[in-house]
């Protein structure tokens, strides 16, 4: 409980064009979303204490929201589609990119923790191996999920030049 079950998605990507402020992405990623979300709903749909579904939350990623704030030219985007389960629990599919990265990407987790504070690790995503975008499922405790809902969880990004993290935010609650 309240680890990350990582799927395989075998997907050609392109170079990966996002606007430095994570607004415009290019139409392989979008379609890359519409993919995972059916494969999300085919993954969790046999489910049966899933209750709420689904519910989104994006992070734009920023060295400036590092514990301490760095100023580093990486930027990016997660997006994060969660069901909540009647037990209190939780399950997520999370989709992120990251882009103008100097350094390679060493690793991707889920924090717990508020935006002022580095926290531990809930939800390994990637290691050494990072693709883009990355792709993964996490499945939430019933304090976890509470720290989701209260703001608390965040993800964030690793490099070989700060690897206590180069890029983060808060899963922040769209709808």
């Amino acid at each position: 409980m309240g680890g990350c079950n990582n799927i395989a998605v075998a997907v050609s990507y392109g170079p990966v064009v996002v606007h430095r402020l994570g607004v415009v992405m290019q139409k392989r990623i979008v379609s890359s979303l519409a993919v995972c979300a059916i494969s999300f709903f085919l993954l969790f749909a046999t489910n049966a204490s899933a209750q709420f579904c689904c519910y989104t939350y994006v992070s734009n990623l920023a060295s400036g929201n590092e514990v301490p704030p760095l100023d580093t030219g990486m930027g990016g985007l997660g997006v994060t589609v969660v069901t909540f389960n009647d037990d209190g629990t939780s399950s997520a599919l999370v989709i992120e990119s990251a882009y103008d990265n100097a350094t390679p990407i060493t690793a991707s987790h889920i924090h717990i923790g508020d935006a002022t504070v580095a926290g531990p690790v809930i939800c390994p995503l990637a290691g050494p191996e990072f693709t883009n975008p990355v792709i993964g499922t996490c499945n939430f405790t019933v304090d976890q999920t509470n720290a989701l809902l209260n703001g608390g969880l965040y993800l964030n990004v690793h490099t070989q030049m700060n690897p206590s993290g180069e890029i983060r935010d808060q899963l922040n609650f769209v709808q």
